[in-house]
């Protein structure tokens, strides 16, 4: 995390109203011109505008005045001044700090993913406290983090839906410690991390579907639909209720029937916005069928090598399959030739296991089988070689030949492997003067013969070293061409030695051979390749640990010239290698010989303390837990941890070490809650670590579970109710989750258990038309339940209607005016109106849909002009598209069936009569218009 100052701070809420404070010393002075308030330690201007001295000195009595600027149209304001009256008997005396009442807070209040959050704390304290943030559940803050105006507030940027949880403000000085926190609920449109798959399946059997959530609170819904019609228990046949089962993001259907093909669709929605996800679900049976392409007719292997062969084929139901040799014996699941899981595994190949495998499989509908030819060959023979075409040229080819033990057309492909460098050649950085490769393959013998060419350009000189590999077998060769210039010399005497000062520092020299310009220009004009100049350097290394050589990272290299280096920031208290590469224009030359190996100095701990949680072992003792650091490398000798707590009101503080990370920890009596403010340093002895990890625990010396009070109890539809609770505040009381429980005297009833971290829940499975008498239970993570809450009585709706509307009419007509309008006219649905005669309850939901998207409005039956004869006039249609319209009933206990839909596909011609009978500019919004009207 960064420190940043309070202009950035200032500037950084730009998005909503700013707040800053003015003052005029003066109070007689009308015409004194007034200053800017200044935030510093003591003092402090909220993002809601609040004004806040940590303490406050004889100095502060003067007259203040709020200042407001609004962004959006550039303009400020300011309220009028009044004066501060610090009282003649202050003092000045030092006290503990003191959380303000309304901190911590967020702002905004419920943000939204990707949004920047501000948590915001403040305490009264003398000298004034320093400030540190950390979350209740022991894990590091946001890598987005950041700490503004003297640590009071933490900015979290783009925050993301795990940034969620309770964070813990910390306020200290000399004289004690105090703490606070506050929750953080990330609001973000629930999104579907698997979506659902065409699947097919045989009848008789089970399907389940699953729509898995990144996130979920209790305001998020998920719906089933099957060929748009919801599946929801109400609109289930008796039967279909016993066989299709909803289940939070899950859907089973069991068994399943051929009635139940189609197309499956869930829906999962928030108060912020929704995402869906549909599949098509085929029910029928079929018979084995092998893909034209499951198995190839010959499968190539190397002598001595392995070969696994899967079975692949479709069927429904699945059925069996087995794998037979071409002696028709059945291969068993054990041996050197073996099937697992329908897939055949070969080991060890010789010779004899050469020919025909069969896969057959079987279901109740019928059989199937394939057949592969398994051909093994000897391991290849690969060899380099390379010639110059022209001494002239800076062409140089190179050959690979690959000697295969096969003939005609029984030879499979080599499938060759370029390296160039050491490197792929499809991602070296030198593949540009490679052209691409010709293959020629002799059918008349064992050869199989793969070319290259390559083509330098005169005076970039930028060649290496040229590897090909065949696929059969692990048979390569390397060759080392013609060059005009030679690769840089390589480093000779390469030595290092520890550096004082800094971590992980080393000092690194090496020498350069000995060289005659005389035999190089001999060399020149025998036409023999020159040494290339050195144009730079590259330090590699390696640890006992990992024996692999990488690069040194440029933010190690403290600075490199032209025969040493120095390097920082090494791993501490680890065995290190170093070699050495020169540059120059014609690339790398070959590593120097490595340098002996050298010990880096020991250090205190690098890493940082991650996942501190705590655990009450009873009323007194705390299980403190966290991840162990550096397991595999430690910096230092003797790597402990020190673990300090203290109770925040007393401001003691206890220290102890321990090799584990764990610790048990026995808080002082306590006559009923007690808090402790726990961190914990990694130190070894090099010194302590950079960073201690903190969190807060709260003891309960009676065991008591916290009050919760049923705040809320709403019908949503006919068969489930939404229910609100508040908490007692109170964080020593124990706490885990909460149960929810309805009865009724005509039902059984209906329980759920919820997790603490929520405060509302949707219960649903409820019946139609009843009242239940909702109550709540606490209980801990022992199982233990706490007091019973307040009882609120609630009824559920009456049943959502039970018939499907009958679509009449869906199609244009001319009215008397000579203008062309699209209408949609159904059946009347009987409706349970109930008692209060609120015409508004119900009506019916109409769905339009074009393409793959749809839109959904209300038509309540107090705004249809006959509610005998429903109907609604569409206009904004576009010409061409296809339009399909659906209606359904709907009243206070939900929506019911579906009408069968009506399509619609409007000409050209119809629009050219509009045109001729309307304005045109009536149909250039593509908006969809309801007018009721009563139509005859």
């Amino acid at each position: 995390m960064s420190l940043l100052s309070v202009e950035e701070w200032c500037n950084s809420f730009a998005e909503s109203l700013t707040y800053s404070w003015l003052f005029k010393n003066d109070e007689d002075s009308e015409e004194e011109r007034s200053e800017i308030l200044a935030q510093d330690e003591r003092v402090f201007v909220s993002i809601d505008g609040t004004l806040l001295f940590s303490h406050v000195h004889k100095s502060d009595e003067r007259r203040y005045s709020c200042s407001i600027r609004v962004p959006t149209t550039e303009s400020g304001h300011y309220g009028p001044f009044f004066r501060l009256v610090v009282p003649p008997t202050h003092s000045l005396t030092h006290f503990a700090p003191r959380i303000d009442p309304g901190h911590p807070k967020v702002f905004p209040d419920v943000p939204l993913r990707k949004e920047t959050v501000y948590l915001e704390c403040f305490a009264f304290a003398n000298p004034s406290p320093s400030y540190g943030w950390a979350r209740a559940d022991g894990r590091g803050l946001p890598a987005r983090s950041s700490l503004l105006n003297h640590g009071r507030v933490l900015r979290i940027e783009a925050v993301e839906a795990s940034d969620g949880g309770r964070y813990v403000c910390t306020a200290g000085n000399d004289r004690g410690v105090a703490t606070a926190q506050v929750a953080l609920l990330v609001k973000d449109v629930p999104k579907i991390i698997v979506p659902l798959v065409d699947t097919l399946v045989a009848t008789g059997e089970s399907l389940q579907m699953d729509c898995p959530l990144s996130s979920a609170d209790t305001t998020t819904t998920v719906e089933w639909f099957r060929n748009d019609k919801p599946l929801v228990r109400l609109l289930l046949s008796h039967s279909q209720r016993k066989r299709i089962i909803t289940t939070g993001t899950s859907l089973t259907i069991s068994p399943i029937e051929k009635d139940d093909d189609g197309v499956y669709s869930c829906i999962a929605s928030n108060d912020i916005g929704a995402s869906s996800s549909s599949a098509l679900v085929e029910v029928r049976d079929v018979a084995p069928h092998f893909p034209a392409l499951a198995l190839p007719a010959k499968i190539f292997a190397v002598k001595g090598s392995s070969l696994v062969i899967p079975c692949t084929y479709q069927a429904s139901p699945q059925g069996k399959s087995h794998w037979t040799d071409g002696g028709g014996q059945i291969i068993g699941e054990e041996g050197r030739i073996r099937v697992d899981n329908r897939v055949l595994r070969l080991d060890s190949i010789t010779k004899a296991d050469e020919g025909p495998y069969f896969c057959s499989a079987h279901n109740r509908v019928g059989k199937a089988h394939t057949v592969t030819h398994v051909v093994v060959i000897d391991s290849p023979d690969v060899r380099l070689s390379s010639h110059v075409t022209d001494t002239h040229s800076p062409t140089v080819n190179i050959t690979c030949e690959v000697d295969l033990s096969c003939t005609g057309d029984d030879c499979p492909e080599p499938l060759f492997e370029w390296t160039l460098n050491d490197e792929p050649l499809q991602i070296s950085p030198l593949r540009h003067i490679v052209t691409p490769h010709v293959k020629e393959r002799h059918l008349h013998g064992k050869r199989m013969r793969h070319k290259m060419d390559l083509k330098i350009e005169r005076g970039s000189n930028r060649i290496g070293r040229y590897a090909c590999s065949s696929l059969f077998g692990a048979a390569k060769s390397e060759v080392s061409h013609w060059s005009p210039v030679a690769p840089p010399p390589s480093p000779i005497g390469v030595r290092v030695e520890r550096k004082k000062g800094g971590r992980g520092r080393v000092l690194i020299r090496w020498n350069m051979p000995p060289s005659s310009r005389e035999a190089r220009e001999q060399s020149r004009d025998e036409g023999e390749r020159r040494e290339s100049s050195v144009d730079g350097y590259i330090v590699e290394y390696r640890t006992k640990g990992d024996r692999r050589w990488k690069n040194v990272s440029r933010r190690n290299v403290e600075s490199i010239g032209e025969r040493s280096a120095s390097i920082e920031e090494l791993a501490p208290n680890t065995f290190h290698q170093f070699r050495v590469r020169s540059l120059s224009s014609s690339g790398r030359g070959d590593a120097s010989s490595p340098s002996d190996w050298i010990q880096t100095a020991p250090a205190p701990p690098v890493e940082s303390i991650e996942g501190l949680r705590w655990t009450a072992q009873d009323a007194l003792t705390i299980l403190v837990e966290w991840d162990p650091i550096e397991r595999e490398r430690p910096s230092g000798a003797n790597l402990r941890y020190r673990v300090s707590w203290g109770d925040e009101k007393t401001a003691i503080i206890e220290t102890k070490e321990t090799r584990t990370p764990s610790l048990l920890i026995r808080a002082p009596p306590s006559p009923s809650c007690s808090s402790l403010v726990i961190s914990v340093l990694p130190v070894n002895d090099e010194g302590a670590g950079t960073a201690a990890a903190s969190t807060v625990a709260f003891l309960n010396a009676k065991g008591e579970i916290r009050d919760v009070t049923l705040t809320n109890a709403t019908s949503i539809n006919a068969t489930a109710v939404h229910l609100e609770w508040a908490w007692k505040e109170n964080h020593c009381h124990a706490l885990y989750g909460v149960e929810v429980t309805c009865t009724s005297s005509l039902s059984p009833p209906i329980s759920a258990s919820i997790s603490a971290d929520h405060s509302s829940h949707i219960l649903a499975g409820l019946l139609p038309s009843l009242t239940y008498s909702c109550t709540l239970r606490p209980f801990d993570k022992r199982g233990n339940f706490g007091k019973t809450s307040n009882a609120l009585l609630v009824s559920t709706e009456r049943p959502a209607p039970d018939d499907a509307p009958v679509i009449t009419l869906f199609g244009w007509r001319q009215e008397d005016d000579g203008s062309l309008t699209t209408v949609m006219e159904w059946t009347p649905v009987p409706f349970e109106k109930g008692t209060s005669g609120n015409r508004s309850a119900w009506g019916y939901k109409v769905y339009i849909s074009i393409a793959d998207t749809f839109t959904v409005f209300d038509l309540p039956e107090e705004e249809l002009a006959n509610s005998s004869k429903p109907s609604v006039k569409l206009e904004g249609l576009q010409p061409v598209y296809t339009y399909v319209a659906r209606v359904a009933a709907y009243n206070s206990g939900g929506v019911g069936p579906q009408s069968e839909p009506k399509s619609i596909r409007l000409g050209i011609r119809y629009f050219q009569l509009v045109s001729s009978a309307t304005s045109t500019t009536d149909f250039i919004l593509l908006i969809m218009v309801l007018v009721m009207t009563q139509l005859w």
